[in-house]
């Protein structure tokens, strides 16, 4: 869910060789190409429509498009939403779910002290942009997880360890 620690938690996956790419980003970059902007809502509707216009694993074809382009190997792809995009990339390799799992109550106090411009302001906002998301499907996503961390009480630090161990353990076995 947003908020719950998942760019922190992806931050040492570069030196195993990961390419981070933030499907977030790829609905930003979309919805200022089509004029709606960096706001909560023109995100929430430049989501809708690239879904409808190209079906529910949209945003997972921008991305794997762009990972077959570059040729690349190790991704780590931050947001998934939707079984239909986890499968969209498991046709094209491997692929691992870990989920970071962070109450509401958390979740909000991480948004508000990130400052992003699509953030909620409020309680009412955020739980209109995590309905949103559940909508999406992402529960889905979350209950059939391969691994999930607890994200309540870790420090930064132990949050990346942990996700860093684990994703060490997966390259591993494949080796």
């Amino acid at each position: 869910m947003p908020g719950a620690g998942k760019t922190t938690a992806h931050y040492l996956l570069p030196s195993l060789g990961f390419t981070v790419l933030s499907m977030g980003d790829i609905i930003r970059e979309e919805s200022q190409r089509r004029g709606y902007g960096l706001s909560a809502e023109g995100q929430r509707r430049t989501q809708q429509i690239i879904r409808k216009e190209k079906g529910a694993a949209a945003v997972a074809e921008l991305c794997a498009e762009k990972i077959l382009r570059e040729g690349l190997k190790l991704v780590v792809i931050d947001g998934i939403r939707s079984m239909d995009e986890v499968n969209h990339f498991r046709q094209i390799s491997t692929v691992k779910t870990l989920c970071i799992h962070a109450s509401p109550t958390k979740r909000f106090l991480f948004l508000a002290r990130r400052g992003r411009k699509d953030d909620p302001k409020d309680l009412q906002e955020f739980t209109i942009r995590d309905k949103a998301e559940m909508e999406l499907g992402v529960s889905n996503v979350i209950a059939l997880a391969d691994r999930v961390i607890d994200n309540e009480e870790l420090t930064i630090d132990e949050l990346r360890q942990k996700t860093l161990n684990i994703v060490r353990s997966w390259v591993e076995k494949n080796e």
